[in-house]
C-alpha cells in the first residue's frame, strides 16, 4: 500500500514488462553523447524495462525496487544481456543507499515515495 492506495503490481508489471525503456530515459542517454558508458542507478526499476536498455547500452546498473517480485521478474527476465554488471535491491527509493553513478533514474518511481 503507497499513499493509502492499495496497488496490484504482479499484474502492472504483466502489462508493462516487455514495454520498450521511457521516453524519458533515451532522452537522459541521449543527452550523454559519446561519453563511455558508467553507473547508473534504477531506482523503482520495476521488472526492468529501462534497467534492460541501460544493460544493452554497456552501463553498470544498481537496480532497485521495494517490490520483491518486481526485482525477481528483472533478476529472471530472458532479454538480460550477457555479462551485463548488474546488483539489484529490494528498496523503496528513500532506502537506497546511493553510490556516486553518473546517472539516476527514476522513471516511475518517485510519486510513489512518502513525502
Amino acid at each position: 500500500m503507497s499513499n493509502g492506495v492499495a496497488r496490484d503490481w504482479a499484474s502492472y508489471y504483466a502489462r508493462t514488462g516487455a514495454r520498450p525503456p521511457r521516453a524519458t530515459l533515451l532522452f537522459a542517454l541521449g543527452r550523454f553523447g559519446d561519453a563511455a558508458p558508467g553507473l547508473a542507478v534504477d531506482l523503482g526499476c520495476g521488472n526492468g524495462r529501462d534497467t534492460v536498455e541501460l544493460l544493452r547500452r554497456g552501463w553498470r546498473v544498481l537496480a532497485a525496487d521495494a517490490e520483491p517480485a518486481a526485482v525477481d521478474g528483472l533478476r529472471t527476465r530472458p532479454d538480460l544481456p550477457a555479462g551485463a554488471r548488474r546488483e539489484t535491491r529490494v528498496a523503496g527509493c528513500e532506502d537506497v543507499e546511493l553510490p556516486p553513478a553518473d546517472l539516476v533514474n527514476s522513471s516511475f518511481a518517485l510519486p510513489l515515495c512518502p513525502p
